[in-house]
């Protein structure tokens, strides 16, 4: 049985009329990478996974028609950051806006968002499954870690976060494979909710 980190990048993606398709030159190694069918649009998205624990996502896109994109939430947090969309969830409706950190939490309703044609779709996504946030990290640090649904939220809509965007361009950048990526993209993933972790604190109103 495919664990939900499978199942949630690949449902949706074949739902749009994604394909699976080798690796592409210059970019990410590891991972999967997905196309659109050609009278969708042009573009990739790529995910790496770590099975039950977490997702990073780069996508660069454009779209011929609008989309709808329809799923059936699990659980997880996510971040994600975009250079250009043009975009909103519809139930609630929320623009998905450029140039600023957007903090997700999913609450197992069904998820709909609107992606509008001829507009680039570029961005990085972070998302993180109960295995990493509820056990991972509750197992090393007990005593430590504050509440991670609001850490995340707490930095949805802040434009004032480079490091954490530098931290997406270096996870887009990086071409390595095999145990160095593994490493990496763990690596990453650790750096980046510790990030997290420190913005929440310098912010007001943020109760742990």
């Amino acid at each position: 049985m495919k664990s939900l980190t499978q199942v949630l990048p690949e449902s949706c993606l074949k739902q749009w009329g994604f394909h699976l398709c080798p690796p592409i030159e210059n970019l990410n190694l590891e991972g999967n990478y997905y196309q659109p069918a050609k009278e969708l649009g042009e573009g990739y998205y790529w995910y790496y996974e770590r099975e039950g624990m977490f997702v990073i996502s780069v996508m660069d896109l454009r779209l011929k028609e609008d989309c709808v994109m329809e799923y059936q939430q699990p659980e997880f947090i996510s971040v994600n950051y975009y250079d250009t969309i043009s975009a909103e969830e519809l139930n609630p409706y929320k623009r998905i806006n450029a140039n600023c950190i957007r903090g997700h939490v999913s609450n197992g309703t069904l998820y709909r968002a609107r992606y509008h044609q001829d507009v680039p779709v570029h961005g990085m996504e972070l998302m993180l499954m109960p295995g990493y946030y509820h056990d991972y990290l509750a197992e090393r640090y007990p005593s430590e870690f504050p509440n991670p649904k609001a850490a995340f939220l707490s930095v949805d809509g802040i434009t004032d976060f480079p490091e954490l965007v530098l931290l997406l361009r270096q996870i887009e950048r990086f071409r390595g494979r095999g145990a160095s990526a593994h490493l990496f993209y763990e690596s990453k993933v650790a750096e980046a909710v510790s990030l997290i972790i420190e913005k929440t604190k310098s912010r007001k109103g943020f109760v742990p």
